[in-house]
């Protein structure tokens, strides 16, 4: 699971944003913490107002396949979204 300023975009993480998305994780279970505004030490900032996309894709690292069902074009995910207060 990745965030990004692009759908489907699965390149390699590049926190500023520019040459892949902004953070990237990969497990079943995955965590992915940002800031609103400029990021810090290590957490990427998302710019407000600015578009974003949370991409998923189950991908089996062992044969290098995607079980997603290539008939739909989507991965299903469950996703919360926890909002400072």
């Amino acid at each position: 699971m990745n965030i990004s300023r692009f759908p489907c975009d699965f390149r390699p993480a590049d926190p500023t944003g520019s040459n892949g998305p902004l953070a990237q994780v990969d497990s079943n279970t995955t965590r992915i913490e940002f800031v609103l505004g400029a990021g810090s030490m290590g957490v990427p900032g998302l710019v407000p107002g600015q578009v974003y996309y949370v991409n998923v894709r189950n991908w089996q690292p062992l044969t290098g396949s995607i079980s997603c069902d290539p008939a739909t074009g989507r991965c299903d995910a469950f996703m919360d979204v926890t909002v400072p207060r």
